[in-house]
Formats: structure tokens, sequence, C-alpha cells
């Protein structure tokens, strides 16, 4: 393997449908007041978790009818309302794409270097080939809204971007169909784009796409080949082989229909009447959004369409696994999740798997455990190593130390089992923390290649479990790796924690010798011109009152010097309102 720069895709790695009906796996859902959560484990091991606060629900595949409010050719974006107090951000190259009969004459993207920047700064892009690009560019990342990763081979009717600017496309006041593709991330508002996809269990429908995908979660080239088949004939785009096939597809849906499909890896092993049933309610959802925005009596802006709820949402996320049973804390809740199952998602799971237990099954279950040691900045491996956690608005750092462990034969085996084991955690905790964009990994320096190699090989194998899109580098000369997630929603800290109050976030306060100078400097140019004062009190925080000025006067002791020079006397006193890094002084009478 060459340690150059060259990117390697997570997805491009061809490994089977793992075999799961072995192990168990079992959904906890569990809400209050302020917020539902889901946790999903495999052998009561944590593996995917999601929360989300009642009042700040997530609007990703959202679907509204929106004004533009403001263009910015400068950004080449544009602003537009979904709601009547919130915009999202629109960029141009998610506002259009051109079938090949409508470019005519006009300019296309046809190589990487061609590319718009936005995509090739985006963390979930693959870079194809010319041939490649031609046909797909960076069209199906945005479509991955919960869905396996996708297949992202040419199709005979490819998708091409314009290069024309967003002040050709749009105007102030115009109206719009979009989806949120993106949740509001930190100061960052909600992303939106004009390219609609409708996830269902099996399926995702792509109305204004001519697009057949297989996800590449499924290996086999002979199930590819009958499941891409099955989605020309939902379409319409090709004749059911056999009479009664055609006969049910004809009396459920019109004789060709617009747009494309993915198939999800849940898809395998499907027949034809499973996947029309998932295709039909999809296809009923966009034709029923096309109706509310042809209305003229829509208000504009206006939600036409819904996401599902959070534990069916994880439900239809987690289509690929076979739940040994779901378990909630609430019968009110219980009940709410089997009817919607029951009227519009009778496939997602038997409800006969569903069941309450009233005690706290977070606790019970250790994922209230698994979310704490997340929050925490060190981390522990079992061998005594550990790793650092640093996360930024830029990128996150993950540092990986040796810690306490001391291996048993030679250094390069120390070195190695310590790597090997920090990258099986590292992966994981990058997918509970859900952390996004650019993560760089500090692994200890290893010699051989075969070593990096090792490590590497294991880092990926150990990110196939990853729903998300990674994109991962080689080991540099640095001993770094670069690791590329798609950012499709807050992370872990994002979600339940808040910066600091007292540091304000910086993470550290001035120590002792810093705050003694800031004293020392003010007071030496105060206390000359304090005429007629031979007292000052001097107000400082208790704990720098009790550790270090008081009971221990050596740091102190400058400031008493000063005092002196001038003098006057300084009186020393703690105040339990000041910040570490406040002190006040006065006049003593």
């Amino acid at each position: 393997m060459n340690n150059d720069e060259q990117n390697f895709m997570i997805d491009d790695l061809k490994s089977p449908i793992q075999e799961i009906k072995q192990k168990e796996h079992i959904l906890l859902v569990s809400q209050n007041q302020f917020e539902i959560k889901a946790a999903y484990l495999e052998n009561l091991q944590l593996r995917e978790l999601f929360i989300e606060k009642r009042q700040n629900r997530s609007l990703v595949n959202n679907i509204y009818k929106a004004k533009v409010s403001k263009i910015i050719p400068g950004m080449q974006s544009a602003f537009v309302e979904i709601t009547p107090d919130q915009s999202a951000f629109l960029y141009v190259d998610d506002l259009r794409y051109l079938n090949v009969d409508d470019l005519e004459d006009k300019e296309i993207f046809t190589t990487a270097d061609q590319l718009p920047q936005s995509d090739l700064n985006d963390s979930s892009i693959d870079l194809f080939t010319d041939a490649q690009m031609n046909a797909q560019t960076s069209i199906l990342t945005d479509l991955q809204v919960a869905t396996d990763t996708i297949s992202e081979e040419p199709n005979t009717y490819p998708i091409i971007p314009t290069k024309q600017p967003i002040q050709q496309m749009l105007h102030e006041g115009q109206e719009l169909l979009v989806q949120v593709s993106k949740d509001p991330i930190s100061t960052k508002g909600a992303r939106v784009t004009t390219r609609i996809a409708l996830a269902g269990r099996y399926l995702v429908y792509i109305p204004k796409m001519e697009q057949i995908s297989v996800s590449r979660r499924i290996s086999q080239e002979a199930e590819k080949e009958r499941l891409e088949q099955i989605l020309q004939q939902l379409l319409g785009h090709q004749t059911p082989l056999t009479e009664i096939i055609q006969v049910e597809r004809a009396s459920q849906l019109p004789k060709r229909i617009e747009g494309g499909l993915i198939a999800r890896t849940a898809a395998q092993d499907c027949d034809f009447s499973e996947l029309q049933e998932d295709f039909l309610r999809l296809y009923q959802i966009w034709k029923n959004i096309q109706k509310e925005m042809d209305n003229p009596k829509t208000h504009l802006p206006s939600l036409l369409y819904k996401e599902l709820n959070l534990p069916l949402r994880v439900l239809r996320d987690l289509s690929s696994v076979q739940l040994s049973q779901m378990l909630i804390d609430s019968h009110e809740l219980k009940n709410e999740i089997v009817d919607l199952i029951n009227k519009y998602h009778p496939n997602l799971i038997d409800t006969q798997k569903i069941k309450v237990e009233t005690e706290d099954i977070f606790e019970k279950y250790g994922v209230d455990a698994e979310i704490n040691r997340a929050l925490n900045r060190k981390v522990f491996l079992p061998s005594g190593g550990y790793l650092i956690i640093d996360q930024t608005e830029a990128l996150t750092s993950i540092d990986v130390n040796t810690g306490k462990y001391v291996g048993k034969f030679n250094f390069e085996e120390t070195i190695l089992n310590n790597n090997l084991e920090a990258v099986k955690e590292i992966a994981y905790q990058i997918k509970i923390r859900n952390l996004g964009g650019m993560i760089i990994l500090d692994l200890i320096d290893m010699e051989k290649q075969d070593d990096k190699d090792r490590v590497y090989t294991a880092l990926l194998d150990a990110l196939t479990e990853d729903r998300i899109k990674c994109n991962v580098s080689t080991i540099n000369e640095l001993g770094l790796i670069e690791i590329t997630r798609k950012r499709e929603r807050d992370s872990l800290i994002q979600t339940i924690c808040e910066p600091c109050f007292y540091c304000q976030g910086n993470g550290y306060l001035k120590n002792p010798y810093k705050m003694t100078q800031e004293i020392y400097r003010e007071l030496s140019m105060q206390l000359p011109k304090m005429q007629g004062v031979h007292k000052v009190k001097l107000e400082v925080h208790p704990h720098l009152y009790h550790e270090y000025f008081h009971d221990s006067k050596a740091i102190f002791q400058h400031i008493l010097d000063l005092s002196k020079s001038f003098g006057k006397e300084v009186i020393l006193m703690a105040k339990e309102t000041l910040h570490f890094e406040q002190f006040l002084y006065s006049a003593l009478e």
C-alpha cells in the first residue's frame, strides 16, 4: 500500500452483508418533557444514538413551499423563507440539475477541476473519472437522506449541473419547492436543496431525477441486476416479465412515472410486491406534495411534508437490521408508535416486538454511561492507553497515547497494538459523538510500512459500520490520518452541552501567577495617584485568596513590597461574587 495522498472511500470496500440473525438487536426509545432519545444496541453494545430536543426538532427531509427572500451573487447563493420566521440557505449547485435534453448550448461541468468549489469542499464528495463525472458529478451526495450509501454508477439518464449564475436562475419573491438537507448547526442556518428525495423502508424516490441505483452494500451482482430491473419496471421503463406482475402494477401505478429510484440495503431479497408497496406510498406522498404546491390557497411559505418522528425515523434508517425487540419507557408513546406503524408503515417492525419497560431503560442497558463517556475529553482504552479528543469549530483532533500500556515483548509491537486498539475506539467515538467535517487522527509513529497498513486497514474495517459516509486518507509521513465525515446534524456535545459560562468556552483560566502580574501592574500605576490614602482594600476571588495569597504569602509578597514602597498598606479580602480573573481595589479609610 502506497503512503501517498490518494483518498479511498469507505464505501468502495466491497464487503458482504453481515449476518445479523444470530445477534441480538434492540432499539431503546425514551422520552420526557424535554427530549426524546433512541439507542440501537447490538449484543447489548451501543451502536447508534439519536437525541432530539422537543423544542428543537430536526428539520431534515421536511419539504416546504418556500419563497426566495434574498439573492447573494457574490456567494452564488440565496436565502429562502421556509417558515414566516425562519430562512434557509440555498447554494446554486443545490438549485437545479438539468437533463441532457435540456442543456442545448449551456456550459456544463465535465471534469473534477470544473466542479463547483462547494462540492469539492464537501466532506462527502467522491471524485470520479472524467467519464463518470460527465454523467454523475456530486449529485447523489445529498440524496443520502437517511439512506444507505448508494451506488453512484452512471446511468442512461444523466443529470448534469448548469453553470448558470444564481441571479439568472432566481428572483426575489419566487416560489420554490425545497427540502432541508442539513439542520441548523451552531451559528449556521439550515441548508436546503431543490433535489427532492423521499426515503422509504426499501426505496428512495427521486421525483425530478432520472436515476436508477442500488446500495453499494448489496455486493452480489445478480441481486443488483434483479433490483435494477424491478426499479425500471416500477417506473414503467420496462414491462414486468410476468403477466401477474403486469396486472398488479397497472392497477396501482401510471404507465410511466417520472423520476428515479434507489434501492436501499433492506431491499435485498424483497419481491416485486414488497417494493411496489413501498414505492406506492412514496409516490402518493409526492403527488400530495405536488397538489399542495400547485394549490394557490397554500400559504407561502408553507410546510408541505413533515419527516417522521424520531422513533419511526430510526426504525426506517435501521431497516436492514432485524430487530429482536423495541423497548419503550412509556405506554402512551408505545400506543402512538404502534398506531403510526399500523397506519402508515406496517412493514417497519412486527408490533408484537414492541414492549414497555417502565424503569429507566437507558440506565439499565448502560446507555447513559456511554453517553457520559462520550462527553469526556480523555477516553481510556482497555489496555491502558487513551485518546484525547478535542472538538473545535474547524475540525476535531484525536490524539493517541500509550498511557500506562507498556506492552509485553518489544517497542514496535507495543505501538502497533496500541494503535490497533485506538482506531477501533476512534471509529466508535466518531459515530457515537456524531463528529462531522474534518477529523485529524494523530497516531503513535510507526516505522514499519506493514504496521501502518495493518492499522489503516483496521480503521477502514471499523468505519464500515458507520452509515454516514467517511473519506479517509492514508497515513502520511507525520503519522496523521485525515477523515472527512458528512455533517448531517449537531454533534452529541452540541446537542446536550453548551460552552462553559465561567471560562466562556475557552476551557482554561489565567493561572495565579498571571493574575498576580496583572494586579501588580495595575497597582503600580494606580497607587501613586492615590494621594492621602494609607490603606487600600484589594478584593480577589476566594480560590486565589485561600490557595495562593492568604495561606502562602510567597506569591503575594511582591504586591506587599510594592505597596510599602509607596507608603501604603494593602488589606487583602476574598469576595465570592468575583470571577477568578477579576479583582477590585479601593481606598480604605
